[in-house]
C-alpha cells in the first residue's frame, strides 16, 4: 500500500488475514490521532451475514492492535477497512454492502468492501446517513484512491 501505511502478511488472530495494513497518524479533518487499519482476507464465496461477521472481527482486531492509547473520543479515532476479496460476490452481499451501514461506533469507522475478482469489480456502502455524515464521502474517497 502507500501513504505511510505499514504492511504485514499473514497476520493470525483466531482467522488468518492475508494482509494488514496500518498507518497511524495526525489528521486535522478527523480531529486528532488516527489509526487506520486494511484487513485483506480471501473467500470462495461470502454471504452478507458472513461480511458483517468478518468487519466485526477486523474491527476488534484495530481496537486491540493499536496498542496503549487513550480512549477513543479524546483526540483519538480508529478506521477499520475490512476487505473481502471474493471469488464471486453473490447479489445479495453486494446490495447489502452497498445500501446497509456498518455497524455505528464511537470515534470510530467500520467500512465494509467487497473486491468481486471474477467481475474485477470494488463494492462499499454508497449511501451517506446522518449519523456520520461528515466523514462518510472522504472515507469512499480512501476507498477508490487505494483500492480502486
Amino acid at each position: 500500500m502507500k501513504e505511510g501505511f505499514g504492511c504485514q502478511e499473514n497476520v493470525a488472530d483466531g482467522e488468518t488475514f492475508l494482509l494488514v495494513a496500518h498507518r497511524s497518524r495526525i489528521e486535522l479533518t478527523k480531529f486528532g490521532n488516527v489509526d487506520t487499519f486494511f484487513f485483506f482476507t480471501h473467500f470462495p464465496s461470502l454471504t452478507s451475514n458472513e461480511l458483517r461477521a468478518y468487519s466485526g472481527r477486523c474491527f476488534n482486531h484495530a481496537l486491540h492492535a493499536r496498542g496503549l492509547r487513550p480512549p477513543r473520543g479524546l483526540l483519538e479515532g480508529v478506521f477499520s477497512y475490512a476487505v473481502a476479496l471474493v471469488d464471486q460476490a453473490a447479489d445479495e452481499t453486494i446490495e447489502a454492502v452497498r445500501n446497509v451501514a456498518a455497524p455505528k461506533h464511537w470515534s470510530a469507522g467500520e467500512i465494509q468492501v467487497v473486491y468481486d475478482l471474477g467481475a474485477e469489480k470494488l463494492y462499499y456502502f454508497e449511501k451517506t446517513p446522518f449519523w456520520g455524515a461528515f466523514y462518510y464521502d472522504g472515507l469512499r474517497k480512501t476507498i477508490q484512491r487505494l483500492l480502486a
